[in-house]
């Protein structure tokens, strides 16, 4: 998976590029009203290409979600800290229970 960077920045060119906002993008995603397009905006605000996104998107809607949330947990921009795990139960990720997985380095091993 891309390491994505949320930082001001990255965030801005992003909502000037793609006439959305980042809160609304997140709020889309966690109510379940996801769209390939809010997606992309994320990983753009995150700093990644479209390219980027195509290449994780192949892994599933739900790894990318995922990478998305544990990155914008990682920067700090929600106050409060994500129940990752609980996350990973509900989108169906079982396997994350049964290997240790870094979305930093993209290797996965067994625990």
């Amino acid at each position: 998976m891309f390491e994505l960077d949320y930082k001001a920045s990255n965030i801005r060119n992003a909502e000037k590029e793609y006439g959305l906002s980042f809160f609304d993008g997140i709020s889309k995603v966690g109510s379940n009203r996801i769209d390939v397009t809010t997606l992309m905006f994320l990983y753009s605000c995150g700093g990644a290409a479209d390219e980027d996104f195509e290449k994780d998107f192949k892994a599933g809607m739900q790894e990318v979600v995922l990478n998305i949330f544990e990155a914008i947990d990682d920067a700090g921009f929600l106050g409060e800290k994500l129940d990752i795990e609980a996350m990973k139960k509900e989108l169906g990720l079982e396997k994350a229970k049964n290997s240790d997985s870094s979305t930093k380095s993209g290797e996965t091993t067994k625990a």
